[in-house]
């Protein structure tokens, strides 16, 4: 970390007092940067993931770095052909609960609120976060009560997205996609607890 507000100040480890000159971590900084812009989006969800791994080596893992690849990693899951929800098992479905817990977490502290950002990534965990309530009850690894709290959750979710949604242009268009949208998550849950 700097050793104070000044641009040129030095780094400090906190933990042992290893001290580096500030233009050491911010060549670091520059190059794992340019590797991430290098960094073909097309290129599998895997080959994302050791990148970020490399990443971590040399950064925190909240490093704006690693959360711009964070952010790549869990917008290729559900989405691209072979990673698509359906396609997804259930680790590849936890993983891209947990970036988006993650993502929701460290940028909330930077930008709190509704924001756009903040719906669009709640509206990415509805999908996974639904599944995974729904494999696990009937692999009966959770019971009634916990799937009722759960599905709380999501409805919660839901409600926050469309609040960061106001922010965005309305039309009648887009307003009925995303009412249909969110039907389509709740949906199967409904089925369940009026069972």
């Amino acid at each position: 970390y700097p050793r104070d507000s000044n641009m040129k100040s030095d780094w400090e480890c906190r933990s042992c007092g290893f001290t580096v000159e500030h233009n050491i971590p911010l060549g670091i900084t520059i190059k794992l940067e340019e590797r991430l812009y290098k960094k073909s989006y097309s290129d599998t969800p895997e080959s994302w993931e050791t990148f970020l791994d490399e990443l971590y080596e040399k950064l925190h893992q909240n490093n704006f770095i690693c959360m711009k690849a964070k952010r790549i990693i869990l917008q290729i899951y559900g989405v691209r052909e072979g990673y698509r929800l359906k396609e997804l098992s259930a680790a590849q479905l936890e993983r891209k609960i947990d970036l988006c817990r993650n993502y929701l977490d460290v940028m909330g502290v930077l930008e709190p609120g509704y924001r756009v950002w903040r719906g669009r990534i709640l509206e990415e965990m509805l999908g996974p976060l639904t599944m995974m309530v729904q494999m696990k009850m009937q692999a009966q690894e959770i019971g009634k009560l916990e799937y009722m709290l759960r599905y709380k959750e999501i409805i919660n979710m839901i409600r926050e997205a469309s609040k960061c949604r106001q922010f965005l242009e309305r039309n009648l268009q887009n307003d009925s996609m995303m009412g249909e949208f969110y039907a389509k998550w709740v949906q199967p849950l409904t089925k369940i607890i009026n069972s």
